[in-house]
């Protein structure tokens, strides 16, 4: 029996990344981002547009449940409650795939679809006429995978508990969350088109509930065209909604305020134009009269410069199918570094002890596992090289072991280390110099969103 049959050369055309955050630094800096902008911004929860279209289906449920309405003996079976969480789930998947279609159905040049969730979904739905709605939780429902998590409803779901809308079950009616359900009353009772979409849904509900199915379906056709021209007049492009709703969201969000509305004034006077994170937030440090503001600031302008150096060091190791020591010493004093790069940026912030404090569970873990790297000494040698190499090498495999896959790179030999992933390209000194960053923290999110709140038109998701 030969063994080749069984194992064969790495296939990069097979292969894909496994994983994305080799080095797990993705807790360190979302957490540092986060403390700016308190769970509002993420990298799926950033466009105005959806914000408000959860914000009305949301509104639209408690509503209705509010209006204590009767439901037919089938739907009592499946929902025993109008306030239990799978009929608001129902009802979630339910408005989602009709402002989808609606959408799409009424698609011309005047009608943004850039950003609706579902969108290539519902044009084949659309396009292969299955239209046939089902009202229910489950995945029967779904125009889109996993839609309670990757729709609407899922994407935006921390932002609004962080916001104070209702709890992880949707539970809308407790005495902390009034103050925000008042502030959207007034945005709808004040925009027409809400309150008559508001209206229309609200009816359509009722319809749903008080058929005699256990699953109510209804056709596309069957859909008033009252309906569907009122989701659109809502939702015609971010731009329409941004300048309808800016208000209300700054009020709800407060990302007007504190080191966030810094950030804002900055993108805002810089006309708009992508500015680069580590532009904005060195400009933010210098414009924060609050302390407490201002040190989330420092601590990303402080904590970014290691985590880039690490992720260079990784890039190096996965540019190449195999490198020697020296190979791979010589390749990274060609981008500048030299063994006591990473090792410095180490020292100076290992003294710092509130960036510790300010960091929780696994984001804190990292951190001082990172760190760590200051209790050993590297010689400006290979050898001295060679052991940093070692120490990067260690934490990856624990970080990889963590979720149970292979490493990307392991040590080849007595003095080589082999890549068993599709090789990344290779730094270059002049896109990486010393200090220069690479994670964004959320600055291009908050970018979008401000497009949108400011009435312009944002990026596609």
């Amino acid at each position: 029996m030969y063994i080749k049959q069984f194992f064969t050369e790495y296939d990069d055309s097979l292969t894909q990344t496994l994983n994305i955050d080799p080095l797990g630094m993705t807790m360190i800096w979302s957490a540092l981002g986060q403390r700016i902008f308190k769970n509002r911004v993420s990298s799926i929860s950033n466009d105005v547009r959806n914000y408000t279209v959860n914000l009305l289906h949301h509104h639209v449920i408690k509503s209705f449940i509010e209006t204590d309405a009767t439901t037919s003996k089938e739907i009592a079976n499946a929902y025993p409650t109008l306030d239990c969480l799978a009929f608001k789930q129902a009802c979630l998947l339910h408005l989602e795939n009709l402002f989808v279609f609606s959408m799409l159905s009424s698609e011309s040049d005047d009608i943004d679809t850039i950003g609706v969730l579902g969108a290539a979904k519902g044009r084949n739905a659309l396009n292969a006429d299955r239209t046939t709605l089902k009202f229910t939780h489950n995945k029967q429902s779904n125009l889109l995978v996993r839609q309670l998590t990757l729709g609407v409803s899922g994407r935006y779901k921390t932002p609004f508990i962080e916001m104070r809308f209702f709890d992880k079950e949707y539970r809308y009616h407790h005495p902390e969350y009034q103050k925000s359900w008042s502030k959207t009353e007034c945005l709808i009772e004040s925009t027409h088109e809400f309150q008559a979409l508001v209206v229309l849904l609200v009816v359509h509900l009722k319809d749903i509930v008080q058929r005699q199915e256990t699953i109510p379906m209804i056709d596309w056709g069957e859909v008033p065209a009252a309906l569907k021209s009122a989701y659109v007049n809502c939702f015609l492009t971010p731009v329409a909604v941004g300048k309808k709703t800016r208000d209300f969201w700054l009020s709800v969000t407060e990302l007007d305020e504190g080191a966030a509305g810094c950030l804002y004034q900055i993108i805002r006077e810089n006309n708009d134009l992508d500015v680069l994170p580590y532009n904005l937030f060195h400009t933010a440090k210098d414009a924060i009269n609050d302390p407490l503001e201002r040190q989330k600031v420092v601590h990303i302008c402080s904590v970014e410069p290691l985590l880039a150096e690490f992720d260079l060091l990784f890039k190096l190791l996965l540019s190449e199918r195999t490198q020697d020591h020296a190979a791979l010493y010589d390749a990274y004093r060609e981008l500048g570094r030299t063994v006591n790069t990473l090792t410095s940026l180490a020292n100076s912030l290992a003294v710092k002890s509130d960036i510790f404090d300010v960091l929780q569970g696994i984001a804190h873990q990292r951190y001082r596992k990172l760190l760590a790297i200051t209790d050993h000494n590297y010689p400006e040698t290979e050898e001295g090289f060679a052991a940093l190499i070692d120490f990067v090498l260690e934490y990856h495999r624990n970080i990889m072991s963590l979720r149970g896959q292979s490493p990307w790179v392991q040590t080849f030999g007595d003095n080589a280390y082999r890549c068993n992933i599709k090789l990344a390209t290779k730094p270059e000194k002049s896109k990486r110099p010393i200090n220069s960053w690479n994670n964004r923290y959320y600055a291009d999110e908050f970018t979008n969103l401000i497009r949108g709140l400011e009435g312009k038109r944002t990026e596609a998701q």
